[in-house]
């Protein structure tokens, strides 16, 4: 069976996105899958990763970025055609029966019209490309022409995989995608990566003292992740506990820094920038974000509202790395945050009941230990390898379903029970 996973943004950028679809790809050859990943540009940066499947990098002509409100509408019609003519290409030359479109725009409509109904298409929207936050902007929806092509998107695809209750909902409620055809799988997590990290060297990295608890968060800067309400719940941490650190990694921190600076929180939080990940994909170097991870004793998701997360992978890896988690009552994290079981829950946007959160974990271990033990095991049933299970029963399910059988260039025919070899 072979399968595209299409993308307009892939490694070595390093977000939520990007890391799905390199585990999933990964977990998906290990298991036989003929996959490869189609789409984004910047071979030359790419260069030093060494992965285990095939990625089709194509260059572009026309520069810019369809999330971004500065790219207008004439300029997002020819970002379409070129991603467009590569996928079309692509699949000519190197043939496909499945193409797994990772969000619903621009990669789920561009891959809905270039197949038109010849062969399945599976989307699977991230979070920010169908719900939407207007108060702070958030939402590819509100981008102008954008939401009638998600919605064009979404009750086109063959399947629809939701990795979360919320993202479900939205699909069947506002985008009216038919309840048949949307499958519930969660995010996956690498269980094995933060068995093996070496710790010790993170802290003298980060100048953080030896015996201080940390409370870590990841994720890129953005008003809806509430890494504001972090900061400043800090400031009441510190009062009950002033031994601890706030590490907050991801790209885009700076507008952070005047709030601390503000609190005077100079030497307790901590700001970290983009950590690469040589794990997935660089042959040398250390692992700092996974040494964080291991190092950390409480792992925070602060998103704001209703839809700033899909199913956070921070969690995920939290759990991985024995970590309890401090999260907002919100979508996707309260799909897997348990309270009592491996994480606490509290209501989103106040930096007082995340700070009363963390004190009371902090100041009791057990309390921790137990949360961590839940977590691990969470985590473990999170394993990509099960994950690429749920997503291979669903490519077999269509494709038996829908009989596809797909013509190539060279006259090739491949039907449902005789995938390509």
């Amino acid at each position: 069976m072979r399968v595209i996973l299409f993308t307009h943004t892939f490694l070595p950028t390093i977000g939520g996105r990007e890391l799905v679809v390199h585990f999933l790809a990964d977990a998906l050859t290990r298991k036989g899958v003929d996959a490869r990943v189609v789409g984004p540009s910047g071979a030359r940066s790419a260069r030093g990763l060494r992965l285990r499947y095939k990625v089709h990098r194509y260059p572009k002509l026309i520069e810019g970025g369809f999330a971004s409100p500065k790219t207008g509408l004439r300029r997002r019609i020819w970002l379409e055609r070129q991603q467009s003519w590569l996928l079309r290409m692509d699949w000519r030359l190197f043939g496909a029966d499945l193409i797994h479109a990772h969000t619903t725009y621009p990669a789920g409509y561009v891959a809905h019209r270039v197949c038109r109904n010849r062969i399945p298409v599976v989307i699977t929207p991230h979070g920010t490309d169908i719900h939407e936050i207007p108060e702070i902007g958030h939402g590819l929806a509100l981008l102008p022409g954008v939401r009638d092509k998600i919605r064009e998107a979404l009750q086109n695809a063959d399947a629809v995989t939701a990795i979360s209750d919320s993202i479900r909902d939205v699909a069947q409620d506002q985008w009216k995608v038919p309840p048949e055809r949307v499958v519930r799988i969660d995010n996956g997590v690498d269980i094995h990566r933060f068995d093996a990290v070496t710790a010790a060297p993170v802290r003298k990295h980060f100048h953080i003292p030896a015996h201080s608890p940390i409370v870590l968060n990841v994720g890129n800067y953005t008003p809806r992740k509430g890494q504001d309400v972090l900061v400043r719940a800090a400031a009441l941490l510190r009062r009950a506990v002033p031994e601890a650190r706030v590490v907050i990694v991801g790209r885009g921190t700076d507008p952070l820094r005047q709030t601390i600076d503000e609190l005077g929180l100079q030497d307790y939080v901590i700001l970290t920038g983009t950590l690469p990940i040589p794990s997935i994909g660089k042959a040398n170097g250390s692992d700092l974000l996974g040494a964080l991870y291991a190092e950390a004793t409480v792992v925070v998701s602060a998103g704001i509202a209703e839809g700033s997360e899909g199913l956070s992978l921070a969690i995920l890896e939290g759990m991985a790395a024995r970590c309890p988690i401090v999260a907002t009552e919100i979508s996707g994290n309260k799909d897997i945050v348990r309270p009592g079981y491996n994480g606490v829950l509290i209501p989103p946007g106040s930096e007082r009941e995340l700070a009363q959160a963390l004190i009371r974990l902090l100041q009791h271990p057990a309390q921790c230990e137990t949360l961590a033990q839940g977590a691990r095991k969470t985590a473990e049933e999170h394993s990509w390898d099960r994950i690429a299970e749920q997503y291979i029963r669903t490519y077999e399910s269509l494709l038996r379903r829908k009989g596809a059988r797909m013509r190539l260039r060279t006259g090739e025919e491949h039907g449902p029970d005789h995938p390509a070899r």
